[in-house]
């Protein structure tokens, strides 16, 4: 019996690091068609198109972001992320129930700091499938990846 425990174990961190390797893969890959000029920046990155702090407190709805402290918790989280675009874009491949509350939101919010190409999260999810990029932690791996972390 503990042997099959055991199995099951490797089986379970095998794969979880597996996934790891394939998302660094895919990012690599984008890289090096980015760099070959394959595919191409789509909006100017120098300017972000919307706030961190709207975006975030706008997804969490009303009841999680009404207060001071909770306010605070989201504004903390955005500090040196550029813009609202990257949380938009995990939104995107997540559903709602995975950013509802204030920690979950945090946890993407900062899983965004650093991230200026989000064609790199686009191009990852849609090598991954849809099953790849629909939980909080696939996306903020896939973001911080991206990021270069």
């Amino acid at each position: 019996m503990k042997s099959f425990l055991a199995a099951i174990a490797v089986l379970i961190m095998s794969t979880s690091t597996m996934a790891q390797t394939d998302v660094q893969n895919i990012v690599d890959d984008y890289y090096t068609l980015k760099l070959m000029k394959v595919v191409g920046q789509k909006h100017d990155t120098c300017y972000p198109t919307s706030s961190c702090f709207k975006v975030a407190c706008d997804s969490v709805g009303t009841f999680e972001c009404d207060d001071e402290d909770e306010m605070n918790v989201l504004r903390k989280a955005c500090r040196g992320v550029w813009g609202g675009d990257c949380i938009t874009k995990s939104k995107k491949y997540l559903g709602q129930f995975e950013y509802d509350d204030n920690e979950e939101m945090a946890e993407v919010v900062n899983s965004c700091r650093g991230l200026y190409d989000l064609q790199c999260v686009d191009y990852t999810c849609n090598r991954l499938g849809r099953f790849g990029c629909d939980d909080r932690e696939e996306i903020t791996r896939i973001n911080r990846t991206c990021a270069g972390y």
